[in-house]
């Protein structure tokens, strides 16, 4: 885990420093390995606002949030990366599909052409139903 904080305006204290470590690990957990996160807090006038990049496996994902609270715009941005890095992971997981090799359709029945995996659900195919019939 690597956490990168700097500050425009504003001094980046130890408690907004552990937020930002205590959310990259969550979202470390989501991810299932090591991510790079850097955190730019800034402070105008009123607003405070966060802009949170996290990297990993070389995917990226950017979220900002302004607020009137510090924490709570770090938190914010947080939660938009999480939920970013969590709709993507379903849409790798969900559009991926196997097919058997050919060395595996000889040793299955002659009728199963091959096996789709969506989630934790299996699918065979049969000849029939299958858009490239093998003879």
């Amino acid at each position: 885990m690597a956490v990168e904080c700097t500050g425009r305006n504003v001094e980046v204290t130890p408690s907004l420093r552990e937020l930002a470590e205590e959310r990259a690990q969550r979202l470390e957990r989501h991810l299932g390995g090591p991510a790079r996160v850097r955190v730019v807090l800034s402070h105008q006038k009123h607003r405070y606002g966060a802009e949170v990049i996290a990297t990993h496996r070389r995917r990226r994902w950017e979220a900002t949030e302004e607020t009137a609270d510090a924490r709570a715009a770090l938190s914010a941005a947080f939660e938009k990366i999480d939920a970013q890095a969590m709709r993507d992971t379903e849409k790798r997981r969900d559009r991926f599909t196997v097919f058997a090799s050919s060395r595996d359709i000889c040793c299955m029945p002659a009728s199963i052409v091959a096996i789709w995996w969506r989630g934790n659900a299996r699918r065979m195919i049969w000849i029939k139903d299958s858009p490239d019939r093998r003879a």
